[in-house]
């Protein structure tokens, strides 16, 4: 029974993260070949480009049937187990190749040493009062950082954080914490209030205490933070719909289209474009998908309330990507092939005006879907020039701080 719960938990863990991280960059169970046997690599590896964060997961039958010292010897035993099997899995990550049945991509195939870990995080599944951990256990395999949490909390922190950036970056100021802090299981949510409340850092923040008295004095200020909360994952999440949706094609998306047009698509069996194009959604930290998704609204809306044929279109940059420029439109009663020639001439226009080496349209089609376009190139034919004078010299745009 405690294997078949273990896989539902592994599982539910996968189709959680998959939401705000996208499918694509989670990986359930990769596989590798030992001595001829088939074995597991991990539980779970979330992976953004190179960069990756692996995850060793311990489960119980039944959560609420151990309390006290009976569930701190549970999690120790099996905190040290999980521990074991990363070990063993950044060796075979360095040395093996591997791969990954993935529910979406199919099997994926991994060369030795093609990812990088930055995190390993070691998931029991603790309910109730915190669990301190002994002080032998490691807080480091090598140089790569180990995280302790329960799964109640890992998926909290996904939940609330959103993004790969903002998960890491959180992992990473985690570090300031006390080793006996960076040891205890449970109630990770008075860290990440804190965290949260003080823009991202532990500054100040020495124990468990300090976070717990800390965020009751700002309860107000959490309070409304919850609020402001519910828009911001409105608009982020409206980008992470965007980037799930790439991963779906048209079943006619060639139809009406000319042969240039049509041959810039993808093949069926190799659609390597659109994770490139997911990357570029997936890597914006929370904050910046919330702005992306805030003026992609807008200009739905403005399209919305406008005549029945029409296009409104807005562009958005970030300092985390000085060579890029995003291009959110919204288009009303333009034909799909007449729309997609000009959303490409618009990202030209957009990257000639603000002189950007990439750029990503994004595209509303009367509300039934998106047409999304990744471009780079240096445009400086007079022709885009003249039309990003045209098009941006006199939209209005709006600074969003990063910080």
């Amino acid at each position: 029974m405690i294997v078949e719960r273990t896989l539902w938990a592994e599982k539910f863990v996968d189709t959680f993260s998959s939401r705000p991280l996208t499918a694509e960059c989670v990986f359930h169970s990769p596989q590798y070949i030992d001595k001829g046997k088939q074995k597991e690599v991990c539980d779970l590896l979330l992976i953004l480009r190179r960069d990756a964060i692996l995850i060793s997961m311990k489960s119980q039958d039944d959560p609420t049937s151990r309390v006290g010292d009976k569930l701190r010897r549970w999690a120790i035993k099996n905190s040290t187990n999980a521990l074991n099997q990363a070990r063993g899995a950044l060796n075979t990550l360095a040395c093996e190749s591997f791969w990954c049945d993935h529910s979406r991509r199919g099997r994926v195939n991994f060369e030795p040493n093609s990812i990088r870990v930055s995190h390993v995080v070691v998931l029991t599944e603790v309910l109730g009062d915190p669990v301190d951990l002994p002080n032998d256990l490691p807080l480091a395999l090598g140089e790569i950082p180990v995280t302790y949490l329960s799964v109640n909390d890992f998926l909290n922190l996904v939940n609330e954080l959103r993004a790969f950036p903002d998960i890491t970056g959180y992992l990473d100021a985690r570090r300031r914490l006390s080793d006996e802090n960076l040891r205890m299981i449970g109630h990770e949510v008075h860290f990440c209030k804190y965290y949260i409340l003080n823009r991202g850092s532990f500054e100040g923040c020495e124990s468990y205490a300090d976070a717990r008295i800390s965020n009751a004095a700002q309860y107000a200020e959490w309070q409304a933070m919850l609020s402001a909360g519910q828009s911001r994952h409105q608009f982020a999440g409206l980008i992470e719909y965007v980037s799930d949706a790439l991963a779906t094609r048209l079943k006619n998306f060639s139809e009406g289209l000319d042969t240039e047009t049509a041959a810039r698509f993808d093949r069926a069996d190799d659609r390597k474009h659109y994770m490139l194009m997911q990357e570029e959604l997936c890597d914006l930290r929370l904050v910046e998908r919330t702005a992306l998704g805030e003026y992609f609204t807008k200009a739905i809306h403005e399209t919305e309330s406008g005549p029945d044929e029409g296009m409104t279109y807005a562009a958005f940059f970030t300092d985390s990507k000085p060579d890029l420029v995003y291009v959110l439109v919204s288009a009303r009663g333009v034909d799909r092939p007449m729309l997609l020639p000009r959303l490409t001439t618009l990202l030209r226009a957009a990257m000639a005006a603000y002189r950007k080496e990439r750029g990503l349209v994004i595209a509303d089609r009367d509300g039934e879907g998106f047409e999304v376009q990744l471009i780079s190139g240096a445009f400086t034919d007079p022709a885009d020039v003249k039309l990003g004078e045209a098009y941006f010299a006199k939209l209005r745009m709006s600074h969003v701080p990063i910080a």
